[in-house]
């Protein structure tokens, strides 16, 4: 390949005009013009010039023989990601349930950030991101006693709380139903999300008076906010 043609190649690869390349070097286009079609050479120094330009050798442009240009490398760089699992379960049961059953599944990336959230526990206590159990705690809980983004049980405390005899949450329905939002036989509309409004000795009251055998730790879990 002649010195015409790689100027032009090069050129054509850097996605440049003639004319950017004559104001890169500091000569006329006509001057590029004339390299490339062979009727005129350029000077050493602009020799020079254009191996910087255009990452290539001095030696690949002036030498005759085929020479492969150095090539950017392509670099692409990848996040790892993997999958992982926490799992605990009691070998001992109960009504064919494991006395305890924690399950915890997601992915996360080489730095530790988690991006996924999954796995289901089923137990007399169960603790998982769906959780089932006499004592359930999970995103999607399901038991006597629920917690969770949604709970779903006896007495359920979530921010969707649904309890067939006391609920507490920003949506609870219930027979005795506390919160924001509220659906029940008994309710009390409480205007903080966090519950701080909550007239403590109202709602141990008010859960006497429907359901006097509840125990005493259920009353204190429903009055502790």
């Amino acid at each position: 390949m002649e010195l015409s043609e790689k100027i032009q190649s090069l050129r054509k690869k850097k996605g440049m005009s003639q004319e950017a390349l004559a104001e890169k070097l500091n000569v006329s286009r006509q001057a590029v013009s004339k390299w490339e079609l062979g009727v005129s050479v350029p000077d050493v120094d602009k020799i020079v010039l254009m191996s910087d330009l255009f990452g290539v050798t001095t030696d690949y442009l002036l030498k005759r023989q085929e020479e492969i240009p150095e090539k950017e490398e392509n670099v692409i760089y990848v996040k790892e990601v993997r999958n992982w699992v926490y799992e605990r379960k009691s070998s001992r049961t109960l009504f064919g349930l494991p006395l305890y059953h924690i399950h915890f599944e997601g992915r996360s990336d080489v730095g530790g950030v988690r991006i996924g959230f999954r796995g289901k526990a089923e137990g007399i206590i169960a603790i998982g991101a769906r959780a089932k159990g006499v004592l359930a705690i999970g995103f999607l809980a399901k038991g006597i006693l629920a917690f969770g983004n949604l709970a779903v049980g006896l007495y359920a405390i979530g921010n969707v709380a649904v309890g067939n005899k006391i609920a507490l949450g920003n949506y609870a329905v219930g027979h005795i139903a506390i919160g924001n939002s509220v659906n029940g036989v008994k309710e009390m509309i409480l205007q903080d999300a966090n519950f701080s409004d909550m007239d403590v000795e109202t709602v141990r009251r008010l859960i006497q008076q429907e359901f006097p055998k509840t125990w005493k730790w259920i009353l204190k879990l429903f009055t502790m906010w």
